[in-house]
């Protein structure tokens, strides 16, 4: 039997805690001419991916099938992976077998994955596996944030929610690099440590201090030029 043939895949029958997850073999789909089928080296481990097992997406019409998402149960649940290229369809002109890609989309906790070749994004030779396959949607909004919703400057203050949070520390990294003064904000004391090694010159434990009063401490009364925050309405009135 040919690898092509078959794949590995974890799959949910109903929604649920891990014990849901069952690892099957499963039959590797015909390629579409717009579709890649990618070998996976790393599958992400992101919240999202509990999310999709919980069932908490169902009733969520962005994760829907326009957004790549399949809800109609058995599905095999992940959302982002780096591998190579093992083939690709007529249409695919950006990516060819061996290229080491990242993709997003629906069913990356399996060996090998289908997908349209527009979530497919080749990934340069000095980037690791196992960051490209960390990287692609933390990295993505923490660049969005840092570069394109607000472009903090040099010596800029700014207030970074979550810090300690895969997406919370991305974006400490990419303010520091472009110059900025970073307050990052956690909940816990034994995470702040993190914070710091981020790139965060202050770091405030939000269960224990009044957050607007101690950044007007720090920033002299000015506060700070933009908030990041990954968080949402958990955090936003605070800010």
């Amino acid at each position: 039997m040919r690898d092509q043939e078959k794949m590995q895949g974890v799959r949910i029958y109903e929604y649920g805690g891990p014990e849901k997850m069952q690892l099957e073999w499963l039959d590797i789909p015909e390629i579409g001419e717009d579709e890649a089928l990618v070998k996976v080296k790393f599958a992400s481990v992101n919240f999202l991916d509990i999310q999709m097992r919980r069932g908490d997406l169902v009733k969520q019409k962005f994760y829907g099938k326009e957004a790549g998402f399949d809800n109609n149960l058995p599905i095999t649940i992940g959302s982002q992976c780096m591998g190579v290229v093992e083939a690709v369809g007529e249409n695919v002109v950006h990516l060819k077998p061996g290229d080491r890609v990242i993709c997003g989309g629906v069913g990356t906790y399996a060996t090998h994955v289908i997908s349209s070749a527009k979530r497919m994004i080749p990934i340069n030779i000095d980037i690791p596996d196992q960051q490209a396959a960390a990287g692609l949607t933390q990295g993505f909004l923490a660049y969005a944030f840092t570069h394109k919703a607000y472009p903090i400057q040099e010596g800029e203050w700014c207030l970074i929610q979550a810090a300690a949070g895969g997406l919370g520390s991305l974006i400490c990294q990419m303010a520091k690099l472009r110059g900025g003064k970073v307050i990052g904000v956690t909940s816990k004391e034994e995470k702040a440590k993190f914070v710091l090694e981020a790139g965060a010159d202050i770091v405030l434990i939000s269960s224990k201090e009044n957050i607007p009063e101690r950044v007007r401490e720090i920033t002299n009364g000015e506060g700070v030029r933009v908030v990041y925050d990954g968080v949402g309405k958990d955090t936003f009135d605070s800010n």
